[in-house]
């Protein structure tokens, strides 16, 4: 009986010392992946160093290379992060399905979308982006593919509901679609760099997150309104709203993982 009680506590302690192993090799891994994307924003692929990633994750070269094969395996997936197209973490979302019209469908998309990019307050986000085009565009167009189309793809789709059912009216929701996310785009990155200097409000006139989400939202709807008929935005549960929020904070609180596109994922399955 003694003997089994002993093999029981050996595998047991064999077995948490394999899981603290495994946690200590994630947090390691995280480490790298973190000091990688400070130095490829700051230098570019082509200027960064895998000794400097490893001197300041507090790993080893060899680390680097048991994780990553080399520094373009490395720089792959640090920009899939930053394209929020990490590793999926299978994230479950307790809700039912939603009924909703296309102008509630729209707003929730948009209210979405919006909150995302306006929350986005990572530098050397922007810096790994703008270096990777300047570079050549290694990974660009598939971080486009991946995720942006599909999102403006929705949002287009829904608009294209709404006119099937004359609640909408637009020449192209495609192109609307489009000019809305880059003009919040371009407003947030114009904060990121002028956001300390009084150029920024000559450009905005001092206006913040909610300004910006009220004036796109009232205006597309406006943009959207079939001939001879004034749209108005629509109601929107306040539980859903608390819903989304709560989506946002989720991204932002894993934005160096790159969940943006999971997430968006799981909210296309409860809207359409």
């Amino acid at each position: 009986m003694v003997k089994s009680f002993d093999n029981l506590f050996n595998n047991l302690k064999r077995t948490v010392n394999v899981k603290a192993k495994n946690q200590e090799n994630d947090r390691a891994r995280e480490r790298i992946l973190i000091s990688a994307k400070k130095e490829f924003a700051k230098k570019g692929f082509h200027g960064a160093r895998m000794g400097e990633i490893a001197g300041d994750a507090g790993v080893n070269k060899a680390l680097i290379h048991y994780y990553f094969s080399n520094k373009e395996s490395l720089y792959r997936q640090v920009m899939m992060r930053a394209f929020g197209l990490g590793e999926r973490k299978e994230i479950a979302i307790y809700t039912d399905k939603w009924q909703l019209d296309p102008p509630q469908k729209l707003y929730i998309l948009l209210y979405f979308i919006v909150s995302l990019i306006l929350r986005d307050n990572d530098r050397d986000r922007y810096r790994l982006l703008y270096w990777e085009i300047v570079e050549g565009n290694r990974l660009h167009v598939q971080g486009i593919r991946q995720f942006v189309i599909p999102l403006v793809n929705l949002v287009a789709d829904i608009m294209r509901e709404g006119i099937v059912k004359e609640e909408f009216s637009t020449e192209d929701p495609q192109l609307l679609t489009m000019f809305m996310v880059f003009s919040v785009l371009h407003f947030n990155l114009d904060r990121e760099i002028f956001g300390d200097s009084p150029l920024f409000n000559e450009l905005y006139g001092n206006k913040n997150d909610e300004d910006v989400m009220r004036t796109l939202i009232n205006n597309i709807f406006k943009t959207l309104s079939p001939r001879n008929r004034w749209l108005t935005v629509p109601e929107i549960p306040e539980e859903i709203i608390r819903f989304l929020d709560r989506l946002v904070e989720v991204a932002m609180a894993s934005s160096n993982e790159g969940y943006a596109e999971e997430l968006f994922m799981k909210l296309k399955e409860v809207i359409e």
